[in-house]
């Protein structure tokens, strides 16, 4: 009986894992955006290109967030 428990803990850790990435992720993108609008940049190209990867990367966690939740509730 100890395995629901103990994937209810997995799950929340990864829960936290995948919250704590997204969030640095997040950040990188304001500091980038801030960036590419100052007209600093020396790739603004470049680093549009990475803003969306960043922003696509964010969006593919928050669908992971989901599935853990649904599991979550499951358990």
């Amino acid at each position: 009986m100890n395995a629901p428990a103990t994937d209810s803990a997995n799950l929340g850790a990864l829960q936290h894992d995948v919250i704590a990435d997204a969030v640095s992720k997040q950040l990188l993108v304001h500091c980038e955006t801030i960036l590419y609008r100052s007209g600093n940049s020396v790739d603004p190209v470049g680093l549009k290109a990475r803003i969306d990867q960043l922003k696509a990367e964010i969006a593919e966690e928050f669908d992971v967030l989901v599935h853990i939740q649904d599991a979550l509730r499951a358990t």
